[in-house]
């Protein structure tokens, strides 16, 4: 049943992202991005004062995701799943095409769904990261 393997499969990306050291039980937001032929992914944790990105290990995250993507029919698949652990919560936001417009990788839409779930903070990006999202 379709509702049972998307139920499993959530449960394990929420186990994977608890199982990481760096986990934060103050909160810990993973946006997953899929359209056909592209996956995106970002991992943000609450660090009390400020907002920390990583790029998660694809390899962790990637099968499982696509294989819920794939358990809707074409024409009604979801864009972007944000998924929010915070203590022994968990919550996930499903996105489809209507609520994401035109840019499915929008920086600013990003910056602004994190500081929904954990407050107006800064998002602090590793010193390696450069380009356009890097100062936000």
């Amino acid at each position: 049943m379709t509702h049972d393997q998307k139920a499993r499969l959530l449960h394990q990306i929420g186990a994977t992202l608890k199982a990481d050291r760096r986990f934060s039980p103050l909160g810990t937001l993973f946006i997953c991005a899929v359209e056909d032929m592209f996956i995106s992914m970002s991992l943000f944790w609450d660090r009390g004062n400020y907002i920390a990105y990583h790029s998660p290990d694809y390899d962790k995250f990637e099968d499982d995701m696509i294989a819920l993507w794939e358990l809707d029919p074409p024409d009604q698949r979801w864009l972007e799943i944000q998924y929010v652990l915070r203590g022994k919560e968990s919550e996930v936001n499903v996105l489809y095409e209507a609520d994401l417009g035109d840019d499915l990788v929008d920086p600013k839409r990003l910056r602004d769904s994190t500081q929904r779930y954990f407050g107006t903070k800064r998002v602090v990006y590793p010193t390696w990261r450069d380009g356009p999202t890097a100062g936000l």
